[in-house]
């Protein structure tokens, strides 16, 4: 006779284990969302390095370009004359800045002014950028006309 009815049933066996593969539709979109947002990320880093290229060569110029001023290759008006194409060159053609292309003079200073935040290119040793570079013996401290082009190079947006 039975002793035990629950000795006759047979065994249980578990259903598998649901995979992993494939995901919820909940996982396909996070995963839509960081390829989208990946993306974007790359994208606007590309187009941030890409806009400043002129100024990273630009900086570079003048940097080489003083380097030469020192090394005793160009002279102090040579340095102003270059350092002002420079100038022109990152702002008009590298960085699409048309409006600045006929400034001259005091409203060139001016506007390197509003640039660099500062007011040394009108009253500092940056006005050697504006007429009185094409004076016969212009005066300059290089130096001081240098650092205020590494910070007016710095401070320019493109």
């Amino acid at each position: 006779m039975q002793s035990d009815p629950l000795q006759q049933l047979k065994t249980l066996h578990l259903p598998p284990e649901p995979l992993w593969w494939p995901p919820a539709i909940g996982w396909w979109l996070l995963l839509l969302l960081t390829i989208i947002i990946s993306t974007w990320l790359v994208y606007r880093i590309v187009r941030h390095f890409q806009a400043m290229r002129p100024i990273r060569h630009g900086k570079l110029l003048i940097q080489n370009l003083y380097a030469e001023f020192q090394a005793g290759q160009i002279s102090e008006a040579r340095f102003a004359h270059e350092s002002n194409q420079i100038i022109k060159r990152v702002l008009v053609p590298g960085l699409g800045k048309q409006q600045y292309a006929k400034l001259s003079g005091d409203k060139w200073l001016q506007t390197l002014d509003r640039l660099s935040k500062t007011n040394s290119f009108t009253q500092g040793d940056g006005a050697i950028l504006g007429n009185k570079r094409f004076s016969p013996h212009p005066s300059m401290d290089p130096k001081a006309l240098n650092d205020e082009l590494q910070n007016l190079i710095r401070r320019i947006q493109p």
